[in-house]
Order: C-alpha cells, then structure tokens, then sequence
C-alpha cells in the first residue's frame, strides 16, 4: 500500500491537465479558429474527464493515508475472487445492453434521416467492437 501511496504524480498530472485543457477550452470558446469551433468543445469534455479522473484518485490516495487500515481492507476486497466475479459478469451484462442500445440509436438515426456518414460511422465502430468480441472470445478460449 505504501508504493500506491508514494506514487502520487500521475493523478496530479492529470489533474494539471485536465485544469490546462478547460483553461485552453476557455479561451477557445471567446477566440474561436476559423472552421474550428468544435475543438472547444472536445477540450472541455477531455479536460473535465482528466480533471474529474485525476482528482478522484486524488481524494481516494488521501482518505488511504488518514486510514491506512481501511484503505489495505479495500486493497484485499479488490483481489477477492467473488468481486471478480461479481465485476465481471456486470461487464458482460452492459455490454450486451451496449449491444441493444447501440442497435436502437443506428435504427433510430436511419429513421430520422441522419447523414450516410455518420450512421456509417457507428456501424463501422459497431463492426469493431464486435470484432474485438470475437478476437478476445478466441484468445480466451485457447489459453482457458
């Protein structure tokens, strides 16, 4: 537990770029480039998500040091066999559910007229995580 707990840069550098990326996001939106206005919007989204990333790790790194008996209780509960288990079978029952979902939004996008491109473009994503189902189900199979 020690080592996770010397180890503090990578949670910090995230968090100082997810500070840099909203900061650049900012002043994107009041001077947008030209055919670039988009650009603003996914700095943000990226900023947000390494800020929120980093500064959850951040407060999960100093509730372990003012308790250093709970936090090696939740470090034994993370390798136990059942909440592997367990967090394995959640994975497979949201990805099927991914499955449905992604199906609905390719019909509904169909229905509504949306652009060639970009319904091809979720199905192309589609096709490639279906892709890498089978690709892992095959490596799986012959290593299990």
């Amino acid at each position: 537990m020690k080592k996770a707990l010397e180890k503090t840069w990578g949670p910090w550098l995230m968090a100082g770029l997810g500070c840099l990326l909203i900061g650049g996001a900012v002043l994107l939106f009041f001077f947008p480039p030209l055919g670039m206005e988009a650009v603003c919007y996914v700095a943000l989204g990226i900023g947000c998500g390494l800020l929120g990333g980093g500064g959850g790790q951040l407060l999960a790194l100093r509730a372990a040091k003012k308790r250093p008996e709970q936090a090696d209780l939740v470090a034994i509960e993370r390798k136990d066999e059942r909440n592997i288990a367990i967090d394995g079978r959640a994975k497979a029952a949201a990805f099927s559910f991914g499955f449905v979902i992604n199906s609905a939004i390719l019909l509904l996008f169909t229905l509504l007229g949306i652009p060639a491109w970009a319904i091809l473009t979720l199905c192309g994503g589609y096709a490639l995580t279906i892709g890498a189902y089978v690709f892992f189900l095959m490596r799986y199979q012959k290593t299990m």
